[in-house]
């Protein structure tokens, strides 16, 4: 009876042993003497999808990872990261450092892994590629592979693993046969009343009651009497009179209009309010158009309400630019005449007042035309600012 377990924990580390060597990679070199430069072919065989690493080093130990301990040292480096495919080996090819270098050997290692982070980790034995130049030769082509070494023996069965998880819950079994039926039970008391139920349909309304005879009309009664007419109140004293509206208003003219462009016009007139409100601001003009070709005049009105900083640019008014074109005036073909034109908009003065001016330019009829003349300009320009409650 002793037998059977000692039999069953041989089988059990032989297995162990077996899975063990088929985790462990292998790493072949296509040379292991590399004259300095050139390049050696790695061959790194194992589990197909594992990830593997080419590890390299001057020195063959002193380095661990995983709890494993690896054949090269701290100076080591990684040579090739990847994964394993379906053929379960992979090729490297690697240029080892010895090209300007008294390096005589260089250890290079195969490290496999299910995981990216290589936890946990298998290597392969070390494979030392020597340099032909220091070496000189001295290394001869590899011998035959030796017989394999008798199998040892058998180790120690490790300790037991730790329990694994219950397994899933069994089906239920099949329903027992229904048991005789009881004794009735005392009678348990009287629930609560359920809810009361929804209300029922409203009925259909009865027959309209006959109508009841009219009563009889009231006597109406007498008319009172007029009363007397007071006598007419006096007449208050007049009111006081409003105000005088204050109008300010400038001329300005005869000027040409000689300049092209907005950004280049002209103020032709200016008028400032001292103090702070709402004004309306209009303008009566006659533009001259005599002796005028292919130029177009424009004016508009424009406010700076004060204070304000020095450069701060006038602001327009809306709806106050006005164009002439140089071809009115004209009856049939003759030089041209007065056109007059008006404009009028709001503004609002600040603490120190305001400005208002109108400012004019002139542009040509089409971008190249055969001749230009200036014309006559503005022969007069008046400007009215008139303070105002509101302006809806």
């Amino acid at each position: 009876m002793r037998i059977i377990p000692t039999a069953a924990t041989a089988i059990a580390a032989l297995v162990l042993t077996t899975l063990a060597a088929e985790a462990q990679p292998t790493l072949t070199a296509s040379t292991t003497a590399v004259t300095p430069g050139a390049a050696v072919t790695l061959t790194v065989t194992g589990i197909p999808g594992q990830q593997f690493a080419v590890l390299g080093s001057s020195v063959g130990a002193g380095l661990a990872y995983g709890g494993v301990n690896l054949a090269v040292g701290s100076d080591m480096v990684i040579l090739a990261l990847g994964s394993i495919g379906g053929t379960g080996s992979v090729a490297v090819t690697f240029t080892p450092p010895f090209a300007g270098s008294t390096l005589d050997r260089y250890y290079v290692q195969a490290a496999t892994s299910p995981s990216a982070a290589f936890i946990p980790i298998a290597v392969s034995a070390s494979v030392v590629l020597r340099n032909n130049d220091v070496v000189g030769g001295a290394i001869g082509t590899p011998g035959p592979a030796g017989p394999a070494g008798p199998a040892g023996p058998v180790g120690p069965a490790g300790p037991a693993g730790t329990a694994g998880p219950a397994g899933p819950a069994g089906p239920s079994g099949p329903a027992g046969a229904i048991g005789p039926v009881g004794a009735p039970g005392a009678t348990g008391p009287i629930g609560p009343a359920g809810p009361a139920g929804p209300a029922g349909a409203t009925g259909p309304a009865g027959p309209q009651g006959a109508q009841g005879p009219q009563g009889v009309a009231g006597p109406v009664g007498p008319t009172g009497a007029t009363g007397a007419t007071g006598p007419q109140g006096s007449q208050g004293p007049a009111g006081p009179s409003g105000a005088a509206v204050t109008v300010y208003m400038a001329r300005g003219g005869p000027a040409n209009i000689a300049v092209t462009g907005v950004a280049n016009a002209v103020q032709m007139v200016a008028k400032s309010v001292p103090t702070s409100g709402t004004y309306l601001a209009r303008v009566d003009a006659e533009l001259d158009t005599t002796n005028a070709l292919y130029f177009n005049y424009s004016c508009k009105l424009q406010s700076l309400s004060f204070p304000a900083i020095i450069g701060t640019p006038y602001t327009d008014l809306p709806g106050t630019t006005r164009r002439v074109s140089w071809r009115l005036g004209r009856e049939m073909s003759g030089p041209g005449g007065p056109v007059s034109i008006s404009m009028q908009g709001s503004l609002s003065a600040g603490t120190l007042g305001a400005t208002v001016r109108m400012i004019c330019w002139g542009d040509w009829d089409g971008t190249s035309p055969p001749i230009v003349d200036y014309g006559a300009g503005l022969t007069i320009a008046t400007l009215t600012v008139v303070p105002v409650g509101a302006v809806q």
